[in-house]
């Protein structure tokens, strides 16, 4: 359990931290491919059934869905994906996790949602 607390706590502070930075950095190879599609800026391929990016703009969740992208999974608190996702498929789980107070049922609702092969990728 801890082991995965630690990796969503990587994960969630590499998210948020790109996001509020907007530096783009060189990241090792084997850790994520970039991808370039428009609408969704700092696009990494992390496996082949998980994403990760910055907030995608309207655009960008319509490429996203075009890219194969079953489901987003927003980890921002206080902020939603409904207005961009209008108009596509995609599913969304909203889980407003607190980046520095990230509680054990975050970490279960992810897993739970990770699971869940017939909504993914992700």
């Amino acid at each position: 359990m801890i082991k995965a607390i630690s990796l969503l706590l990587i994960f969630v502070s590499f998210v948020l931290g790109c996001a509020l930075n907007r530096v783009e950095s060189s990241r090792p190879v084997q850790w994520a491919a970039p991808v370039n599609l428009q609408g969704a800026a700092n696009l990494y391929k992390v496996t082949d059934y998980l994403y990760r990016s910055e907030q995608p703009t309207e655009e960008g969740m319509k490429n996203l869905e075009k890219l194969g992208i079953k489901t987003i999974i927003n980890l921002r608190p206080l902020y939603s994906d409904s207005d961009e996702i209008k108009g596509t498929g995609l599913r969304v789980e909203e889980l407003s996790v607190k980046p520095f107070h990230i509680e054990d049922d975050d970490v279960v609702r992810v897993r739970r949602i990770f699971h869940k092969s017939e909504i993914g990728p992700f």
